[in-house]
This record gives C-alpha cells, structure tokens and sequence, in this order.
C-alpha cells in the first residue's frame, strides 16, 4: 500500500513538471520607455516570484497551471496586477510612476553620491521634471525666474547672474563637477548653456571652497548633463517670437533652434553625440533701434568603455562656438566665443583619475558702418589643463572623499601689459561625511591650495544634521571660502578709446575671502509638505573692487568688505497625485563696512510655480511667477568708479511664464508656451524683451525590442 502510494506521488510530481510553463518578459519605465531594474515579479497562488535584470527582463519558471495572476512592484512605482491566460513569445509591461516625492542623489556637497535627506548640507535640487515644466531654452532663462536669483544682461554680451545678492564672479558654475572655463568680465555666461540635455541642477549655497577652491565663495551651481548610455534617439526643435512679429507672420525677432540626441551601447563600448544649432534674432529697439543676431553651435561627444563590471574608461570631448552681431546706425559690433573641452576619466570603486583640457577664445570689435574702428579689438585666449585623483571610501559609519589636483592655467590677450601670464595651482583637500547615529550626521572638510604667483589658501568647512524625528530636521554648516584675482585684475593694460578711460591691473591683489554660516529647519513629509526655512550670513573681506586713480584712470584693489544676509522661506504643497504648487520668498540684506544697502540689493522676492499633472502623464500644465518689490538701482560710472543711485525707484512688478505639455503616442512631445506673459519691460534696467511665445516640438524613440 505504501509502495503504491508513493509511485502515484511521484507520477503526479512528475506530471506537473512536464505540464509547467516559462514565462518571459520586459518591464518598462511609462514615461521614459527606459527598461526598470530590479521590479519584483510575483505569483502569490504559488508563492514565488523574481526580479527584473539591468534590460527589465525577467523569467518565470515552472508555472503549474494556466491562467495566473501576476503581481509587478518597484519603489517609486504604482503596482501593477493582471492575469496571465496564455504564454505569449513577448510580454511588455509598463509601470507608471508614483507622484511622491523620493530622497534624490546629489554629488555636489561631497563630490560623492549622497542622499540629500541624509546630507549636512543644504543642497537644493533643480530636476528634469522642474526643466521641462519651466519652458526654458538654456540656464540663465531657468534661474531668471527663482527669487534670490537675478540675471543680468552685461552690455558686452552674455548674461550674468547674482545669487542672493552676491556678483556671479563668487558663484561657481560647474559642468559635470568641473568648472567652467573662460569668462568675460570674470563672469559666466550662463545663456551660453543650452537646457536640452540637462539632467538636474544643484545648488549649494555657502562657501564651498573646502572642496572646490576658487570661486565658491558664495556656493556652487553644479549643472550635471544626461550621461546615460542607454540605446535611444530624439531630435527636438524649437522656434519663439515676440507676439507682434507673430501677428506679421514672422520670427524676426525670435529664436530658432534644433538638435538631436543619439546613444548607441556597442557591447562594452557604448556612445553618445548631442548636437544643437540655435539662431537668435532680438529685437533691441529700445537700444539705439538695433538688432541682436547670434547663432550658437554645440556638440557633445562620449565614449565609455567597460574594462570590467567596477571600471570604465570615458572621454568626453564639448564644443561650443557663438557668433553676435549688434548693427545700429552709429555703430556695429561683431563678437567670436568659442570654447572646448576635453576630459579622459578612468574609475573604478574606489579612485576616479581624469585629465582635463580647456580652450576658451574670444574675439570683440566695433567699428563705424563706414568702417572706421571705434576701438582696438580684443583677442583673448584662455587655456587650462588639469589632472585630478579622486579617492572615494567608506569606513563603517565614515565616508572619505579626497583628492589632489595638479593644474596650469594660462591667459593671452592683447589688453594686457605682457600679452601672456601664466599661473601653476597645486591643490589638496578632503572631506569626512559621518553617520554617527539615526539623528545625528556630521562633515568635516579642509582644502589647501597652492599658487606660483602668491601665498597658499586654507578653506576648512564644518557642517552638521540632527533629525528630531524622521520628518523634522535641523541642518548648520560654517566654512571658509575664497576668489583668486583674476588675470585681467592683475595684469590688464586697456584703453577703452570709445568712451575715454584706461584701466590698469594691480599685480599685488590678494585672494578675496568670506566667512559664512547658514542655519535651516526643515520639514518634510515626502509626500504632502516640504517646508524649509534658511538663514544664512557671509562676511567678505579684501573685496576687489575698481577705483579712479585720476581722472578717466581705473585700477583695482583690495578695500572693501561687506555683509551678505538673508532669509529664505521654501514651502511645497501637493495638493493631490496631479496638483502641486512651490512657494519660496527672499529676503536680502546686504551692506557695506559703512552700513550702507550695496548696489543692486532687492530687499524682498517672491516666486511661485503651481504644477498640474495628471496621472496619465499625456499633458500638464505649469506657471511660473516671480515678483520683485520696490527697490532703487545703481548704474556704474567709470569715469568717477562709483555706483550713482537712481532717483526713483522701480516699482513691483511680476514675471509670469505658462507653459503646456502634451505628449502623444509616448514618443512625440509638444511644448507651448508663453514668456512674460505681463509685457513687463524696462528701458534701462531690463528685461528689455516683452512678451513671447514659443512652440517646441520633439521625438524620442527607444529601442525596447533589442533589450
């Protein structure tokens, strides 16, 4: 009986297993198309289950009996269940995003991947999401709107910003970690920055300099590119206009702008190129009834290749080259920018080694229509290479980011006295990221640089995080931060012959210096309120500054100091999975050794953008608005080097910009939107562009069926 009994088990057994299915399958990312990592497939009748490879593919084995509900799941995600009535050659599954907010890695604070919830330093995150809603075609337009942020156009091109009142030459601009290069007017120009293939923006304010030496006096504006590598292809254009050349049925004053985006994985070697043209057409009629005409090209090129699953070669070579022009009857003016970078990183998990090269040229003259030079014209060349080795551990509860940079950077231009300077910086810092406990979470930093032409700089930078309870939390941070002198402040020999003064450079400037602190409560529940309030205070001292030596005569020097303080109130809402709104209010305090306002200081400003997205991600809609209370500015005399106060102050006034999504078919996007939408203009002060709409249209597609 036993016997036969057993037989008729295993005959069953047996019989299942022959009977059993397999089944395969892909998981998709809705939105993006890109496959999803690590989703949990689940059979709970049977009570087993798998994950999703690198691809988004998964296999189910020996599935007893037909039809079968499956359960899909992954952080971040909503869950998916359906019912498997038959094995198909190929199942596509697509997961659609949850709309809650999720703990984000930034890599600015610390040079290394850390969790922003877990980070002593206050870190505010620009995403892709937030780019995309804003309508803006490059990096200057994307900051125009944030209260605290003010960009500037600089009368020599370009726009410049100022970020909680302090000038932009003490805000260091990063691309990918790196710093920019090549500026005017020791400035960057961040229009020159197209938002195309921005992945995020993140923003640390206070001095940073224990990491990232010159420059980040006032914090760091790090803008990371998509680097993914993920088969795909996109091509996007874009054209804008002022609403009374759209009533002519023309774009004379108005942008236009392609590009496209392809990334091809090749077994272990995988590539990316982005390219984009932009044609710019700006209607100045309020400056001498002349016209702006620039045209940028970019192209970005990648290679990676896989020596092993923990080490990768990159080489990553950007161009960027801009011709403008500004015709008016009394003058004409031609400008040439170009800039190149190259950079070749090995990493594996501890160390990262890259060689930098850095080009940057530019051209400037104006002349008479009858070709008479109104002045000399300017030739500039900028050049900086670099080696840096970065080390990376982890420790128990420590992490240790450290690293020694070996660079020589060189200057040639026809407006300084020796025509060509030269300066070797030699740099080593390290920072200490520390757990110590749930609530408690400290970093230790010090950086020492080293110049040929003047004495070494010390930047230390402490900062802690205590969690009261896991919403509620208090950061401070404290650290030391300075600006080299720059070659033109040092060295130049300029007669500007059309408005008839020299300026001559001061080779004996020190290194400017602050000293900051800022202190923030925030309260977060990630999913309904994020509310966040900032403090923070910066003492400067040797500021350089230009001063009048004699009459039409300029030069610089080491005389200033000054206060910078503010309060920042963030607060974001999310009314429902489709409706949000962001609310952040500044308020800027800064003063000279005299205790008086400094020039261009806006006491008070607020933004808001409200977000509507619905669950099916198919159209959204967004605005944007930035108001600006009263306040009196200053203009710049060169001839008697001081800042005249106007007599009348400019009046409140508010920058509204809507913009509309729709996607269709998954793959093609549309974009509407309109700019200022309140015509608001200034004559003297900016902006000088009213009102503008523009049409945007792209294309991606991504190749699931080769995962």
């Amino acid at each position: 009986m036993k016997l036969l009994l057993t037989n008729l088990l295993i005959i069953n057994l047996l019989s299942g297993a022959l009977n059993s299915e397999k089944f395969t399958g892909y998981i998709f990312d809705l939105k993006s198309g890109e496959p999803i990592f690590d989703a949990n497939i689940y059979i709970p009748s049977q009570d087993m289950g798998t994950t999703t490879n690198k691809n988004g593919k998964f296999t189910l084995e020996d599935i007893i009996a037909l039809p079968v509900q499956i359960e899909v799941s992954h952080i971040g995600y909503k869950p998916l269940t359906f019912t498997l009535k038959k094995i198909n050659v190929s199942n596509k599954f697509f997961l659609e995003k949850k709309a809650v907010e999720f703990d984000e890695l930034v890599v600015t604070a610390s040079r290394s991947g850390q969790y922003r919830s877990k980070s002593p330093i206050l870190t505010e995150v620009i995403n892709r999401r937030d780019i995309e809603s804003s309508g803006s075609k490059n990096i200057a337009d994307l900051l125009r709107l944030k209260s605290g942020v003010f960009v500037q156009e600089s009368i020599g091109g370009g726009e410049t910003l100022k970020i909680l009142g302090m000038d932009s030459k003490y805000v260091l601009i990063m691309i990918d970690s790196q710093p920019m290069h090549g500026k005017f007017n020791n400035r960057a120009s961040l229009d020159q920055i197209s938002t195309e293939n921005i992945e995020k923006i993140e923003i640390v304010k206070g001095p940073s300099s224990s990491l990232y030496g010159s420059e980040a006096m006032a914090g760091v504006i790090n803008i990371i590119t998509n680097n993914k590598y993920e088969k795909s292809m996109s091509i996007y254009t874009r054209i804008d206009g002022n609403l009374k050349s759209l009533s002519h049925n023309r774009f004379d004053s108005g942008n236009n702008y392609v590009g496209f985006d392809l990334r091809q994985p090749i077994k272990k070697t995988a590539l990316r190129i982005n390219a984009n043209t932009s044609n710019i057409n700006k209607n100045q009629s309020v400056i001498l009834s002349g016209i702006d005409q620039t045209k940028k090209d970019v192209i970005d090129l990648g290679v990676k290749y896989a020596l092993s699953e923990k080490e990768d070669i990159n080489l990553a070579f950007k161009n960027f080259l801009q011709n403008s022009e500004r015709k008016s009857k009394l003058n004409e003016a031609f400008s040439k920018i170009g800039r190149k970078n190259f950079i070749l990183t090995y990493q594996n998990s501890q160390f990262t080694h890259s060689i930098s090269s850095s080009n940057y040229f530019r051209k400037y003259s104006q002349k008479r229509p009858w070709n008479v030079l109104l002045e000399s014209e300017e030739k500039t060349t900028e050049e900086l290479l670099e080696y840096e080795m970065n080390y990376q551990k982890k420790i128990s509860s420590i992490s240790i980011s450290s690293g020694v940079e070996i660079s020589q950077a060189k200057y040639q231009s026809n407006r300084i006295k020796s025509n060509n300077e030269k300066m070797d910086i030699f740099s080593l810092y390290s920072q200490f990221d520390n757990e110590h406990s749930p609530k408690i979470s400290t970093t230790t930093g010090l950086r020492v640089d080293s110049y040929s032409q003047y004495k070494s700089v010390i930047s230390p930078r402490l900062a802690l995080l205590y969690n009261f309870t896991n919403f509620f939390k208090l950061r401070s941070s404290w650290g030391l931060g300075f600006r080299a002198p720059s070659f033109i402040e040092r060295y130049i020999d300029w007669d500007h012959e059309q408005y008839g003064y020299t300026i001559n450079g001061n080779a004996n400037l020190k290194p400017e210096s602050s000293n900051g602190f800022t202190i923030s409560f925030q309260y977060d529940d990630s999913k309904t309120y994020n509310i966040n309030t900032t403090y923070y205070i910066t003492y400067f001292e040797n500021l350089i500054e230009s001063f009048t030596i004699s009459p039409g005569t300029l030069s610089y020097q080491n005389v200033e100091s000054a206060i910078f303080e503010g309060f920042e109130i963030f607060s974001k809402v999310r009314f429902s999975d489709i409706f949000y709104t962001v609310i952040r209010l500044n308020w800027l305090n800064n003063r000279d050794s005299m205790n008086r306002t400094l020039p261009n200081t806006i006491p008070f400003s607020l933004n808001t953008r409200i977000q509507f997205l619905p669950s099916n991600d198919i159209f959204s809609l967004s605005a944007n608005i930035k108001v600006v209370t009263p306040y009196k500015p200053q203009i710049y005399d060169s001839q008697e080097g001081i800042f005249i106060e106007s007599k009348n102050k400019i009046g409140t006034y508010a920058l509204i910009n809507m913009t509309s999504n729709i996607k269709w078919n998954n793959n093609i996007h549309f974009s509407i939107g309109v700019d200022n939408l309140a015509d608001y203009t200034n004559v003297d002060y900016g902006p000088y562009i009213g009102r503008k709409i523009y049409f945007q249209i792209s294309s991606k597609i991504n190749d699931r069926n080769s995962q």
